[in-house]
């Protein structure tokens, strides 16, 4: 199986709140701006993800997804497999099917797993 590069497309929906705050809560209506402890330890909670992280981390699953799909095909090899179309799409999916097709027509299997 040839090795290409990995050209999962990965979208990543990243929303932010409609109130467009900050986390910041110095003049609310009313408030004189030195209320309590209470309410900036609920603003300042460390967040545990960054929408970087997540969208970090989306990719790298696609990635090897598509690279599990293509292991997988590749053992008989099914160039017209279902399953590649799960992370790749487009020029991607062509590259894909075509290697797999070259496979099979010069008789070439592949027998182990992916290495990361």
């Amino acid at each position: 199986m040839r090795a290409g590069a990995c050209a999962a497309g990965v979208l990543v929906a990243a929303g932010r709140s409609a109130s467009g705050t900050d986390g910041s809560h110095d003049k609310g209506p009313g408030g004189s701006g030195g209320g309590g402890a209470s309410s900036p330890t609920t603003s300042e909670a460390p967040r545990t993800a960054s929408v970087g992280d997540i969208a970090r981390e989306r990719a790298r699953e696609a990635c090897l997804g598509m690279w599990q799909d293509i292991a997988d095909a590749a053992e008989t090899p099914d160039w017209d497999s279902p399953q590649l179309g799960r992370y790749a799409t487009g020029d991607a999916l062509s590259t894909i099917s075509r290697a797999l097709y070259a496979d099979h027509v010069n008789g070439l299997v592949s027998r182990e797993e992916p290495k990361n």
